[in-house]
């Protein structure tokens, strides 16, 4: 059997992916008639219209409590669908999380065991030092992978892709520490990425001055940060000029610092969005969000980078 042709929805589906202005009307009226208060609202105008004409005159005083039951118990419906939908989509991210980090913990062995199988093999140390390096066993190769995956799996949340994950690392060089972008994934390429980003001493470091991730590994702040809102992540970021459409449009932020034993704050993994309550409505649920999904990834970050110190100790021997 043909299926029958429906002409309006496939023109409303192509038009609401246009960057127009019919295309932003048509998505604003998606979302307005899918919020489930929206739906209780209507339902209990419709509702009590009819009831009104009908009830009123036999009922009297006890129609009108009968009625405020029913608006009350219909926003408490509308309540709890919309709370079950958060969380189904919640535990889908949640999936696709694990599905991420069991992808790239799979790549990693693999590449792991085909390592190992080379090195039994080197009868030289020269050829044994020579073969780790052509493993590709190293931090920066799988930070972009843990940044690609990550990446994947938030754009499926809300099946849009405005989210930008990136990781910086601390370096030194001639008595003065910098950090720079090692790794990224995003939907257009990253102009700041290799560049090179001076650390102040901790007493100079000002907020809004510097860049976030800078400020960061100058105060050597351990802690998850989280923004929740536009106003708060212009508050604490320098924006760049040559940056400046992106980069003042970001409305929630999110950074996961890493410090391994001994050497203070190394790393950080750091995700933002455009989209306003992509992470969550309240900063509750944004920390909530990166605790449960982005934290596992900064662990797996955590974890590759001490693989990669043993790996570089044994070649220097």
């Amino acid at each position: 059997m043909k299926k029958r042709k429906q002409p309006c929805s496939d023109w409303i589906r192509k038009k609401g992916t246009e960057d127009t202005v019919v295309a932003y009307l048509i998505q604003f009226i998606y979302h307005l008639f899918a919020n489930s208060y929206i739906q209780a609202f209507v339902s209990i105008i419709g509702t009590v219209v009819i009831a009104v004409m009908i009830g009123k005159s036999y009922y009297g005083k006890w129609f009108c409590v009968a009625v405020f039951i029913y608006t009350i118990a219909t926003f408490l419906i509308a309540w709890a669908n919309e709370h079950i939908r958060q969380k189904i989509k919640d535990t889908k991210v949640f999936q696709g999380t694990l599905y991420g980090l069991s992808a790239t913990l799979r790549s990693m062995a693999i590449t792991l065991q085909k390592c190992a199988k080379n090195l039994k093999k080197a009868k030289t140390s020269e050829k044994a030092t020579q073969i780790v390096l052509n493993s590709e066993i190293d931090f920066q190769a799988a930070a972009f992978a843990v940044c690609e995956k990550l990446h994947d799996t938030l754009s499926r949340k809300e099946e849009k892709d405005d989210v930008y994950v990136t990781v910086f690392q601390k370096k030194e060089e001639n008595n003065s520490a910098y950090c720079r972008m090692i790794a990224y994934s995003a939907k257009h390429e990253v102009s700041s990425y290799d560049t090179k980003y001076s650390i102040p001493p901790k007493e100079k470091a000002q907020l809004g001055k510097i860049e976030y991730h800078t400020y960061v590994f100058a105060k050597g702040i351990k802690e998850v940060t989280s923004f929740h809102t536009k106003e708060l992540v212009q508050k604490a970021f320098r924006v760049h000029e040559s940056r400046e459409n992106r980069e003042k449009e970001i409305q929630q932020y999110i950074c996961i610092p890493i410090s391994p034993a001994g050497l203070g704050v190394t790393f950080l993994l750091q995700v933002d969005s455009n989209e306003q309550g992509f992470f969550g409505s309240s900063k509750s649920a944004v920390d909530d969000f990166a605790k449960n999904t982005i934290y596992p990834y900064a662990q797996l970050l955590h974890m590759i980078y001490e693989q990669s110190r043993v790996i570089e100790q044994l070649i220097a021997k």
